[in-house]
């Protein structure tokens, strides 16, 4: 088993896919966070959601800290949207979307 998961990248179809809630919080799972760890500094970038490396799971981690401090990473499990009311737009540009910018509303989230 590789130390990395392959990053999915825009067409994919797998990242549209709706995800579903953690259960177990267990060394599978810990594993798995470990992995994404892993490929999200070598890629290098500062989060990574499960579903960006083929894990229909309901978890994301990040890291926002300088690349030459101490690392903090910190991994969310199930995030839920619960209030939105400040319309703006931003320059978007991730990991699974190398090549492709656009404007991201953080108006009422579509489903």
């Amino acid at each position: 088993m590789s130390d990395f998961f392959e990053i999915l990248t825009y067409p994919d179809q797998f990242l549209i896919k709706p995800t579903t809630p953690v259960q177990n919080i267990d060394g599978k799972f810990q594993e798995a966070v470990n992995r994404m760890a892993a490929t999200m500094y070598q890629a290098p970038g500062v989060g990574l959601a499960a579903i960006q490396v083929g894990l229909d799971q309901s978890f994301l981690i990040y890291d926002v800290a300088p690349q030459d401090d101490k690392r903090d990473l910190q991994v969310l499990v199930n995030p839920t949207i619960i209030s939105m009311k400040v319309k703006s737009y931003l320059k978007m540009r991730g990991v699974s979307a190398r090549r492709t910018t656009g404007r991201m509303s953080n108006g009422p989230p579509r489903f």
